[in-house]
């Protein structure tokens, strides 16, 4: 069983969402004339990374902010989404925008200046190299031969 770091802020955002979501608040994504509050996410490790896979269909590459700390990764973009049909007898037009900001707790400890991200098909992709864990081996400590 994997250990999760408690973060507040992270309740904080998904709080915010419900609140936006009961309220009809409109800082919110629009996906598919559904909405929602913050992007579905996916965390999993490797044995040498943690890797993160968000949700993020119709916010471009260009209106995302990726974050990478050594213990989370923010993610805060945008979404302007404009749709306009024309069939026989009716004109229908929708635009919607919206913003999100979601904090994600790493499960290990990463090396943020060594994060890849990729974006295809509307998924983010983000690749974190894990630090190397100094609580698991220990740290060696030098002994001083030193008289008393």
């Amino acid at each position: 069983m994997d250990i999760t770091r408690f973060d507040p802020r992270d309740e904080f955002s998904r709080l915010r969402g419900e609140i936006a979501r009961i309220f009809d608040n409109p800082f919110r994504i629009w996906s598919l004339g559904r909405e929602f509050g913050h992007p579905s996410v996916d965390v999993y490790e490797t044995n040498d990374h943690v890797v993160i896979k968000a949700e993020l269909p119709g916010v471009s590459p260009g209106d995302l902010d990726v974050r990478v700390m050594e213990d989370r990764v923010t993610l805060k973009g945008e979404v302007t989404r404009e749709e306009e049909r024309e069939e026989r007898g009716y004109y229908h037009r929708e635009r919607r925008h919206g913003s999100f900001y979601r904090t994600i707790p790493l499960p290990v400890p990463v090396q943020p200046n060594e994060t890849t991200a990729s974006f295809k098909h509307g998924v983010l992709e983000v690749k974190a190299l894990k630090a190397k864990n100094l609580r698991d081996e220990g740290y060696r400590v030098r002994i001083d031969e030193g008289s008393h």
